[in-house]
């Protein structure tokens, strides 16, 4: 999400900028969750979601790119059955497939990349 919608340009973030959680949401937005900055285990700046649970999305970018590239470093705390990590493109947010709430569909999207909990996806 660019928070000037008439600059489509490439965004690179430096996370060691971070300093508070307000600082998160100017570089992207937080949709889904309570994040926080964090140092790695080798020491590099970083951030981390400050509750486990339902969903935990950060969005970068804009729904409007056709070409992006993407490098994420990330650490796996902790796992359990349906956890997973991925990066998913040109997402428009959360879809209703029932009467659930909150909504927990995540189709329709352009692309997935996922590492799945149960070892199967």
């Amino acid at each position: 999400i660019i928070k000037d919608q008439e600059n489509l340009d490439p965004i690179d973030i430096d996370w060691t900028t971070v300093t508070s959680r307000e600082d998160i949401n100017i570089l992207g937005q937080a949709v889904d969750g309570l994040f926080q900055p964090a140092v790695d285990p080798n020491g590099a700046a970083a951030i981390e979601n400050a509750y486990d649970g339902y969903d935990r999305i950060l969005a970068f970018g804009d729904y409007r790119w056709t070409d992006m590239e993407a490098t994420v470093q990330y650490t796996i705390k902790s796992w359990g059955n349906g956890a997973g990590v991925g990066i998913l493109l040109r997402w428009p947010g959360h879809y209703y497939w029932d009467s659930t709430q909150p909504p927990y569909g995540w189709n329709p999207m352009g692309g997935l990349c996922w590492l799945g909990g149960n070892g199967n996806q």
